[in-house]
């Protein structure tokens, strides 16, 4: 099921999802965004999208947001 995913993803969501990965599975919006290089606003379509497919979950905790790759 995964697998069909991952191929309608672009590269900068495989970017991301492969960031997630190398960070035992979760890290701050924050560090994504400086990882990437992406602007802010793209970046929140971006984990938006991931959102909606189910592939990672986003948390806030006090002002950080924190995005885990889901399971």
């Amino acid at each position: 099921m995964k697998y069909k995913l991952a191929e309608k993803l672009g590269k900068r969501e495989k970017n991301i999802i492969k960031f997630l990965k190398e960070n035992s599975g979760s890290c701050s919006l924050t560090s994504i965004r400086k990882y990437s290089g992406i602007p802010n606003t793209t970046l929140h379509r971006i984990i938006r999208k991931l959102e909606r497919m189910n592939m990672i979950l986003t948390i806030k905790v006090k002002k950080i947001r924190v995005i885990i790759l889901a399971k």
